[in-house]
């Protein structure tokens, strides 16, 4: 069973949370959830237990030509690019 709230949270919070939530493609929602669990987790509550970061890792060679000397920002504006950030 699922219940509603309302909680006030600082702009700059709910801010980071839309960007990493549409970054992650998943909803706030479900974000909130997971930080919530993952709280309960870290503090002795009946959480989910510990989290695990799902693999996310890709075979390759390393990164393309042009960036394996670049700045790392340059490697992050690449890796986001055309990604509506």
């Amino acid at each position: 069973m699922a219940m509603k709230t309302t909680v006030e949270l600082p702009d700059h919070l709910l801010s980071r949370m839309h960007e990493l939530a549409a970054r992650e493609r998943t909803s706030f929602k479900a974000l909130l959830e997971a930080a919530v669990q993952q709280f309960l987790g870290n503090r002795g509550g009946r959480g989910p237990g510990r989290f695990r970061l799902e693999d996310r890792s890709v075979s390759g060679r390393g990164l393309v030509r042009d960036l394996r000397d670049a700045p790392a920002g340059a490697v992050l504006e690449r890796a986001y690019e055309g990604r509506g950030g």
